[in-house]
């Protein structure tokens, strides 16, 4: 190698021609990953992969190919950097090149990486002598390691965690040097949201006092006076809170669960400096919206609250270089995400899915509608979470009006924040819940007919927009379809409208899927709700007089079975239920053979029932025995945790608001920031529909190296109405 080239060694090149040294980039990168680590005690052993990540680039081929990539071969680098790991030696030897070699093609195996060290030194000794040397002149040596996992979930977490470090920094670093300059977003810190937090609810308290001095308490002032007890509650003990615990919140439906949660998290935060981010794990993608407004109106502003829409999450990372540096990182101190996006990050072997996580040492972790947490991984998803909070240090608040028997999977139970929880439930029950059995699409618009304001959620979009067709028809009223076919901008219009019409007793009749069961807060006097699990059914019944302003007495949830089968068959389907819908359907059934709907033992029956019916209990794949595995197969476990079974394709929306962006795409300089705006602009379907339907009603913009399309833009906005969403014959 010229002797120039040995002191001018080249990391990376941009389109304008500038360079990046390996030096500056190596040490750039190794001294952002041990700042990362450092919160769980790992900053060592992060700034020693972050020194070698890339040593592999120390190579005449490398070197060659960067300056003529057109002419000169590839020379692979990352197998080498894992080289050096293995040489070096060390307690956590293998894990460190496991990390290293992966950290662009994502995490294998140990054996797997053991193979192409064996081959790398039998074809490219040359190469390897230059790294060693370069290694052994910059002294870089495995740091003291005194604490190993003694499981197999915590060596996986371990791993992640620092793969985790390693990604963020490489990527915050390259992208940095690509754009010519560092972006940073400022954030308002924990203090400050923490009064922001007080102002907002201060309103609640004082209302509360006053209305505990009335002689005669009307029904809803009840309410209200219970909301702020357990909200005062929630901030009280997040206060006394310590690192690494494990909490219950058990409020019933409509009393104000996610502003309670949030008081316990940054009361917390402000007792523990520590605490950098809250993150809001929910079901639904589709409630991120809801969940992000009511943050963004107690803590103000755009720049703190993250809403990570998974629609617009690369399932891969085989998008290019810049497409992986937009991928997220979270590191807004607010995250709104999704139960899927959390644990299938966990569980995910690619960089640009794993760079997020460790934010999540010493965060807050709420998992809002714990119960709606995926059964058939049940296991594996706590068992991670435990990892989590016992050695980084998370906070975890499982929150729910209906809270499922976790602790049999929870090695210590966890403790109930809202001391003698079921005496807030009687009071919090505002209408009758009754089971109709079995009617017919016809019987069921006529029912909602005799109402002028009702909700009827049923099980499938589809369905949703066949009833809501058919209701239009015949109804006097204004009817409403709210599905995952709109975006979440133009829902959030259309809840706005739903609330101002209730308020203002207008006649409404809601047809929806279950994006309206969380975090929508609307009060309507008769509510519908298709056989599901029955703490489904719960959720709707408190959309029923959520205020307790109507006459108890007059206030029905319905339950009901049949239209889903009836619109199956009108398509050409086969009338059946899948996976965890047919689980939670078959527990719910089994429950009510055995309890009146609306007792506390249904719902204790229920969970019973369907852990029961659960493939292999919780653990439908056995995640837990490959993790326990001597040599974890990274891919095997990210191809095996599927929470979402059928892959999906996002599909954006041309708007004013949009085209710029998707001409950023397109041209390659998109950023993180303009993948967080498209995710309010988009749709996802599911990957058969996009195949037999969509796949020649749009143009694809993010395409994977086998040529499969994860985003695509709409051709004719025609094919999209505001009021209902993407429109399927």
């Amino acid at each position: 190698m010229p002797q120039l080239m040995k002191n001018n060694l080249i990391a990376h090149t941009s389109e304008d021609g500038r360079t990046q040294s390996l030096k500056n980039h190596s040490d750039a990168v190794a001294a952002l990953a041990r700042e990362f680590a450092e919160p769980f005690g790992c900053g060592g052993e992060a700034e020693y992969v972050g020194s070698l990540h890339d040593i592999g680039k120390a190579t005449d081929g490398f070197q060659n190919y960067i300056l003529d990539p057109l002419n000169a071969p590839m020379s692979p680098h990352s197998v080498l950097g894992a080289t050096v790991a293995s040489f070096n030696g060390g307690n956590t030897a293998r894990m460190d090149g496991l990390i290293i070699a992966g950290h662009h093609g994502g995490l294998s195996s140990y054996g797997n990486v053991e193979e192409q060290i064996s081959d790398v030194i039998a074809n490219r000794k040359n190469d390897v002598v230059a790294v060693a040397v370069k290694a052994k002149n910059e002294k870089i040596v495995h740091p003291t390691v005194n604490a190993v996992p003694s499981t197999g979930m915590e060596a996986f977490i371990r791993t992640k965690m620092l793969f985790s470090c390693l990604v963020d920094a490489d990527y915050l670093d390259t992208a940095a040097f690509m754009r010519g300059r560092e972006v940073s977003q400022s954030y308002d810190g924990m203090e400050i949201l923490f009064q922001r937090y007080m102002d907002y609810v201060q309103p609640w308290i004082e209302a509360a006092d006053v209305n505990r001095q009335k002689k005669l308490i009307k029904k809803d002032e009840e309410v209200n006076i219970m909301r702020t007890d357990m909200m005062l509650e929630s901030i009280n003990a997040g206060s006394l809170s310590h690192k690494g615990e494990i909490r219950k919140m058990s409020i019933p439906t409509g009393g104000a669960k996610t502003v309670s949660s949030f008081g316990y998290a940054l009361a917390a935060a402000k007792a523990d400096p520590d605490i950098k981010h809250i993150i809001v794990a929910i079901p639904y993608t589709s409630i991120i919206t809801q969940t992000a407004e009511v943050a963004r109106d107690i803590f103000g502003g755009e720049e703190n609250v993250l809403e990570h829409h998974s629609s617009v999450d690369f399932k891969n990372d085989s998008n290019g270089l810049k497409m992986r540096l937009a991928s997220e990182n979270w590191d807004s101190p607010i995250i709104i995400t999704t139960n899927v996006q959390l644990f299938e990050s966990l569980f995910s072997s690619k960089p640009g899915k794993t760079r997020k996580l460790h934010n999540l040492a010493n965060s807050v972790i709420i998992f809002d509608e714990a119960q709606l947490l995926p059964s058939e991984y049940l296991k594996p998803c706590l068992s991670a979470v435990e990892v989590l909070a016992n050695q980084y240090g998370a906070r975890i608040v499982l929150c729910t009006a209906t809270q499922p028997p976790l602790e049999r999977f929870l090695k210590v139970p966890p403790k109930e924040i809202i001391s003698d929880a079921q005496r807030y439930r009687k009071p919090f029950e505002r209408c009758a819940i009754k089971d109709i059995g079995t009617i017919n699409i016809e019987s069921l618009v006529n029912l909602m007919s005799a109402h002028n304001q009702c909700l009827c959620v049923v099980n499938y979009k589809g369905e949703a927009k066949y009833i809501y067709d058919i209701l239009k028809n015949v109804s006097k009223e204004k009817v409403y379809c709210l599905t995952t076919n709109l975006t979440p901008k133009d829902r959030k219009r259309i809840l706005a409208q739903i609330k101002n019409d209730l308020l203002n007793g207008i006649g409404c009749q809601v047809i929806s899927t279950s994006l309206i069961e969380c975090g929508v807060n609307l009060d309507f006097p008769i509510g519908f709700r298709e056989l599901t699990g029955l703490d489904s059914v719960y959720q709707i019944a408190g959309r029923v007089n959520r205020n307790g302003r109507l006459d108890v007495n007059k206030c029905v949830c319905y339950m009901f079975d049949g239209p889903a089968k009836e619109y199956q068959r009108a398509n050409g389907k086969t009338p059946i239920s899948r996976g965890e819908l047919l689980s939670r359907q078959q527990a719910t059934l089994a429950a009510l053979t055995k309890n009146p709907i609306d007792s506390p033992a249904a719902i204790g029956s229920y969970f019973t029932t369907l852990y029961t019916y659960a493939a292999n209990g919780v653990d439908a794949k056995n995640i837990i025995n490959m993790i326990n595995k001597r040599d974890i197969d990274y891919r095997e476990v990210d191809a095996s945790v599927k929470i979402i079974d059928d892959d999906t394709v996002s599909i954006v929306i041309p708007l004013v608001e949009t085209l710029q962006i998707i001409g950023r795409i397109k041209s390659g300089k998109v950023e993180k920031m303009d993948i967080r705006m498209l995710g309010r602009y988009s749709v996802t379907v599911y990957r058969n529909e996009y195949d037999t339907y969509w796949c020649n009603r749009t143009t694809p913009i993010i395409i994977d190296d086998s040529g499969i399309t994860n985003m695509c833009v709409l051709d004719n906005l025609g094919d999209y109405d505001a009021d209902i969403g993407l429109l399927v014959n």
